[in-house]
């Protein structure tokens, strides 16, 4: 949170940050994958804290436009045809993707792969979908190792950039070497 205050940092919300919004304002949640864990650090923590949090999470915007339309973040993923537009289902992709309509084994949804059909100007930087390491896929790279559970850090180079995406312990997504900061201009939602 303070490195976003000061400038150095963009954060996007994910859905696991959107349950902790909903169990912070006093909403009914199931508390698997971390949840659990969040929520007993939280809970000795002031009511003022914890309030800040939410309002934290509750001010994050569903993905950036960065480098001049070059790099889109979202925690899903996102068609180009949504790159810098506001809106409830431009929202929700960027937040969940988008599903088959069916189930797995597990009877969780099964992700469709929108990256395969992504043809987008913008590189887009993605997660949800959990893989063994970053990989690359039509000018998309998924980042979604398990970072949290793993702690320990990672990092992929951005093609054609002298930048490298490092994704620290903490799941804040950074880029190496000077000048990027000026990177972080353009229109976001």
């Amino acid at each position: 949170m303070n490195m976003v205050a000061s400038g150095s940092a963009v954060c996007l919300p994910g859905n696991h940050e959107v349950k902790l919004l909903r169990a912070l304002q006093g909403r009914n949640v199931t508390t698997g994958h971390g949840l659990d864990r969040s929520l007993e650090q939280l809970s000795v923590e002031p009511a003022e804290f914890r309030t800040q949090v939410a309002e934290f999470i509750d001010s994050l915007i569903g993905h950036y436009v960065l480098d001049e339309g070059r790099l889109v973040v979202a925690h899903a993923g996102l068609p180009e045809k949504m790159h810098g537009r506001a809106s409830g289902a431009v929202r929700a992709f960027s937040l969940y993707g988008d599903t088959t309509g069916e189930t797995d084994e597990f009877g969780l949804p099964v992700r469709y792969p929108w990256a395969q059909d992504y043809r987008g100007q913008a590189m887009v930087v993605y997660g949800h979908t959990p893989v063994t390491d970053p990989e690359w896929l039509n000018k998309t790279i998924c980042i979604d190792n398990r970072l949290c559970l793993r702690r320990q850090a990672d990092s992929s180079p951005l093609p054609g950039k002298r930048v490298r995406l490092r994704f620290g312990t903490g799941g804040v997504l950074r880029a190496g070497e000077a000048g990027c900061a000026a990177s972080r201009s353009g229109p976001h939602t």
